[in-house]
């Protein structure tokens, strides 16, 4: 595609969901949130890739304990929930530090831990997954005096990642480019702004490790394990439970663990504690995860197997000509605190 016009197609994408976004904004939350509902549920049908994407991942989770009923209604569900979430967030530029628990319920008891978490003394490393309003507990956090440094994916779109962040950075967040983000977020700890980071997402080519996910090996980022190896922070497991009509109850949950010595071996098993939590999370209420992402993508062996149609093998020793994680780490060097 010739420059200009990826230019101008950006432009016109960014200006379409902003002129969405003060539609949006104009609503009532509830009505806001029944649109979201209803794109989600016509973008269903409207979309055979996503669609077959979506099953295809539920086979690979569930295999025959799901009725091809059964399957339908929850991936379109979580359909459903994906756009109702991105719908809601650009209405979030209306909460306020007195508006918010109209539509976020605390639990207190989780909540009091996040709390003795801190006083630790050590920081607080966030995770969360692309579960419920994962956006609103992000919003909701600062709000609650725990001002988030996020590491987020990029669209590609300038305009559009701009009025992302600003979005995402509305109650007092603050937003990093996901790639290279691990000084950032490591210094975001001295500086008491909780380093966020959402795990269940595939690693670029370079410097991610095999967890297993739902059975099957998938390529994670070790964010997560390389910043509790770093700083000895506790971490707190943030979810964001629907509870219909725009409302959320918000979660805590610690994962414990403990240090080797051995750096490699105490990042992986910290990414894979962080998964397995997130893969009891999402059994429990599949609907509200996104499974239409292709989280399969990249699999260790030649052989297909139980992996899906749109997975393809992907040799991770050779690809890692650059930086790994332990390096990256001592790159980052204890100045860095």
């Amino acid at each position: 595609m010739f420059r200009w016009l990826k230019t101008l197609r950006n432009a016109l994408v960014a200006l379409g969901v902003t002129l969405g976004m003060l539609v949006v904004c104009a609503l009532p939350r509830s009505a806001a949130w029944r649109i979201g509902r209803l794109s989600g549920w016509l973008g269903y049908y409207l979309a055979p890739s996503t669609r077959r994407i979506a099953k295809a991942n539920l086979v690979l989770a569930f295999g025959s304990r799901l009725t091809e009923g059964q399957r339908t209604r929850i991936a379109r569900e979580s359909l459903q929930n994906l756009v109702s979430t991105l719908v809601m967030l650009f209405w979030a530029v209306r909460i306020s530090p007195t508006s918010f628990d109209k539509y976020v319920e605390i639990d207190g008891a989780s909540w009091r831990k996040f709390q003795e978490a801190e006083d630790r003394g050590k920081g607080v490393i966030c995770v969360t997954l692309h579960y419920g309003d994962w956006e609103l507990l992000g919003l909701s956090m600062a709000l609650l005096g725990a001002p988030l440094t996020v590491a987020a994916q990029q669209t590609g779109i300038p305009g559009l990642d701009r009025l992302l962040a600003f979005c995402r950075s509305r109650t007092g967040n603050r937003i990093v480019a996901a790639r290279r983000s691990l000084l950032a977020l490591a210094q975001a700890i001295r500086r008491k702004r909780y380093p966020t980071v959402l795990n269940d997402l595939n690693a670029r080519r370079h410097g991610g490790q095999w967890v297993s996910f739902f059975g099957l090996p998938v390529y994670n980022h070790p964010t997560v394990g390389t910043l509790a190896v770093l700083t000895g922070a506790p971490i707190m497991y943030g979810l964001a439970h629907p509870l219909g009509k725009g409302r959320t109850r918000l979660e805590w949950a610690e994962i414990l663990y403990s240090l080797t010595g051995d750096r490699d071996r105490d990042v992986r098993t910290i990414n894979q504690a962080c998964m397995d939590f997130a893969e009891e999370v999402i059994r429990r209420r599949p609907e509200c995860w996104h499974w239409s992402y292709r989280r399969w993508k990249r699999r260790p062996t030649k052989e297909q197997g139980r992996y899906p149609y749109y997975s393809k093998f992907f040799d991770s020793a050779r690809e890692q000509e650059a930086v790994s994680t332990a390096d990256e780490s001592r790159a980052i060097g204890p100045g860095a605190f």
